[in-house]
């Protein structure tokens, strides 16, 4: 198990999450929003809220050919 100083929603597992893709640690985009939808949950928010972003997010994901949060910049922020 690893350290995080992150407690309770969220604390979140990185031993999964991670592929070393030359000199750095990138997440992949899916892991990540497990992350924030079961964060979204426990927090309150009703479920259709939590597909209706799923689906928007894919919806961009897809657009720009994203797999790893790390390829998120402006440029497809604006490209989309």
């Amino acid at each position: 198990m690893t350290k995080n100083r992150k407690h309770g929603v969220y604390a979140v597992e990185e031993i999964q999450s991670r592929v070393i893709k030359g000199d750095k640690s990138w997440t992949s985009i899916s892991y990540s929003m497990e992350v924030v939808f079961k964060q979204m949950e426990i927090a309150g928010n009703r479920p259709r809220t939590i597909q209706s972003y799923d689906y928007i997010f894919n919806q961009f994901c897809k657009f720009n050919g994203l797999v790893f949060i790390e390829e998120i910049n402006s440029d497809c922020i604006y490209n989309y």
